[in-house]
C-alpha cells in the first residue's frame, strides 16, 4: 500500500492539508491499528475509499463491505468471512477475531478489510473489528482494517473510549488530521437542562447548604422557644407608700425625691441622703415623731373628729409658724392675740398631728412643715439645714436634733421630690448669719447655706405648678 503515499491531497481552508492516503498507509504500516476515517459528507469518505481499493497490490486479499441499516450483526460478519475466504466454513455468530484469525493463519496472506459507511456499524462490531487488527499484529499477522463513515462512528468510539484506547486511529477525510477522542466534532451538543455531573455534583451541593441552613434556622427557633418556655424570675417590688413623701392635706403638694439646691444659687447646698437607706412603713415615722400628748389627742381626735377640722388644724399651725416681730405687739390688744397665738400652737400642732395621722398615713407628721409660712413672708432670709429625700432620714435627723427649731416645704429637684428643712425666717442676711454660727456643730457639718426668702418661693410655686 505504498503507492497511497503518491495519491492527490484535499484542502481545506485555514487547515494545513495532508494526503488522508498517505496518513493511512503510514499507519497501517507502523502502528497497525484499525483506522476510521470520518467526514459529514459521505462522498468525501466513499472517495477516500475508491483510491485505497485501487490502490491495493494483487496479492492482497481484500473485502469491501457497504453497511446498510437494514444489516444485522451476522449478516456483516457473514459478507466479510465469505469475501476473504469463499466457501470456507464458519459460524456467522462468532466474532470475527475468531473465525478471520483461524482463517488467516492458515493461509498466511495479507488482508485488507474496507468498510463504507461505518456509522452504521454497532459498537460490538466497531470492537470486534479493532481487536481484529490487534491481536493480528499480536500474531504477526498482516490484516489491515480502514472504516468510512459519518462523525457519528467517532462519537459513538469517545463515548467509550476505554474500549478503544490505543487499539483505533481517527482520521478527518478532509485534511487528514489525527482527531482525539476528546475532539469537540465527537461532544454532542447537551442541553442547559441536561444533568451533567458538574451539574449534579452543584446541584447536589446546593440542596445541601439549603438543607443546613433550614435545619439551623429550625434548632435556633426551637432554642428560643425553649427559652420562652422557662418560668419566669419573681421581680423585686418595692414596698407602697412605705418611705415615699405624699401630699398633707393642708395642701401643700408632692416635691421632688433628690436634694441637690438650684445651680443658678451661689451658696453651697447641704443634703443628707444616705446610698440604702432604710424603708421604715409611715405608722412608725408618726409614732416616733409625735409626742406623749400628740398620741393623746389622737385617741380623742379619733373619737370625736368633729371637734377638729383640718382646715381649723392648718391655720393653727400657720398662725403658730409664723414669727411674731417685737413691732407688731405694740398695743396691749397685739400682745394677747399673741399670747393667745403662742398658746394656740402646742395644742394646734398636736391636734394637726393627730388629724394627718388620723386621714393620711403617708405624711411624716412634722411641725414646721407648711409651704405658707414662706409664702406669707415674702422677703427675708432662712439657713437651709438640710434636704431629705426619704422619711426614714429625716426621722433620724429629727431625733438626733430634738430641740432645734425647723420649718419645711417640698420641692421638685430632677424629677424627684425633696423635703426641704430650713431656719425660721430672718429679715437680714447679717442675722441669718448670725444664726448660723450658733447651730449645733453637727447641723454645722451638713454646710447649712443662707438662702432667700424669694427663691424658697419660687422653688415652693414651681413645685406646686408641677404637681
Amino acid at each position: 500500500m505504498s503507492a497511497l503515499a503518491h495519491q492527490t491531497t484535499e484542502n481545506q481552508p485555514g487547515v494545513t492539508s495532508i494526503s488522508v492516503n498517505a496518513r493511512v498507509d503510514y499507519i497501517l504500516r507502523f502502528s497497525k491499528q484499525a483506522v476510521l476515517v470520518v467526514d459529514e459528507d459521505s462522498n468525501t469518505y466513499s472517495r477516500v475509499g475508491s483510491l485505497l481499493l485501487g490502490a491495493l497490490p494483487d496479492d492482497h486479499n481484500a473485502a469491501f463491505v457497504s453497511i446498510a441499516a437494514k444489516l444485522n450483526d451476522i449478516q456483516i460478519r457473514s459478507r466479510i468471512v465469505e469475501q476473504l475466504f469463499g466457501g470456507a466454513l464458519f459460524d456467522p455468530e462468532q466474532a470475527l477475531t475468531g473465525s478471520i484469525i483461524k482463517l488467516a493463519s492458515e493461509k498466511r496472506e495479507t488482508i485488507s478489510i474496507i468498510i463504507e459507511h461505518a456509522h452504521l456499524l454497532s459498537l460490538q462490531l466497531l470492537h470486534e473489528l479493532c481487536q481484529l487488527a490487534e491481536i493480528a499484529k499480536k500474531t504477526k499477522l498482516d490484516i489491515n482494517v480502514v472504516m468510512l463513515g459519518q462523525h457519528q462512528a467517532g462519537k459513538l468510539v469517545a463515548a467509550n473510549k476505554m474500549l478503544f484506547t490505543n487499539k483505533l486511529s481517527i482520521l478527518s477525510a478532509a485534511t487528514g488530521q489525527l482527531l482525539s477522542l476528546d475532539a469537540g466534532v465527537f461532544k454532542e451538543a447537551q442541553s442547559f437542562f441536561t444533568l451533567t455531573f458538574g451539574k449534579k455534583a452543584a446541584l447536589g451541593f446546593t440542596v445541601l447548604l439549603i438543607i443546613s441552613a433550614l435545619v439551623i434556622t429550625w434548632l435556633y427557633q426551637r432554642d428560643s422557644l425553649s427559652f420562652s418556655d422557662l418560668p419566669r424570675q419573681p421581680g423585686i417590688t418595692l414596698p407602697e407608700g412605705a418611705d415615699v413623701f405624699v401630699q398633707d392635706p393642708s395642701g401643700a403638694k408632692e416635691a421632688s425625691a433628690s436634694q441637690e439646691p438650684s445651680a443658678a444659687k451661689k451658696e453651697p447646698s447641704a443634703t443628707a441622703e444616705p446610698a440604702t437607706p432604710a424603708y421604715a412603713t409611715n405608722a412608725d415615722i408618726y409614732q416616733a415623731l409625735m409626742a406623749p400628748e400628740a398620741a393623746t389627742q389622737v385617741e380623742q381626735a379619733d373619737k370625736a373628729p368633729e371637734q377638729a377640722r383640718p382646715s381649723d388644724v392648718f391655720n393653727a399651725v400657720v398662725l403658730a409658724d409664723k414669727p411674731v416681730k417685737a413691732e407688731q405687739a405694740e398695743t396691749e390688744t397685739e400682745k394677747t392675740e399673741a399670747k393667745a397665738n403662742s398658746e394656740v400652737v402646742a395644742p394646734a400642732k398636736a391636734i394637726d398631728n393627730t388629724r394627718i395621722v388620723s386621714q393620711s398615713d403617708e405624711l411624716p407628721a412634722a411641725s414646721g412643715i407648711n409651704p405658707d409660712y414662706f409664702l406669707q413672708a415674702k422677703q427675708g432670709f432662712v439657713i437651709q439645714l438640710a434636704g431629705f429625700s426619704y422619711p426614714s432620714v429625716f426621722k433620724e435627723f429629727i431625733a438626733d436634733h430634738d430641740q432645734l427649731e425647723y420649718f419645711g416645704y417640698y420641692r421638685q429637684l430632677n424629677g424627684q421630690k425633696l423635703l426641704v428643712i430650713t431656719s425660721r425666717v430672718y429679715d437680714s442676711r447679717d442675722e441669718a448669719l448670725q444664726a448660723r454660727e450658733r447651730l449645733p456643730e453637727s447641723v454645722k457639718q451638713r454646710g447649712p447655706w443662707i438662702k432667700s426668702v424669694a427663691a424658697v418661693n419660687n422653688e415652693i410655686n414651681a413645685f406646686q405648678s408641677s404637681q
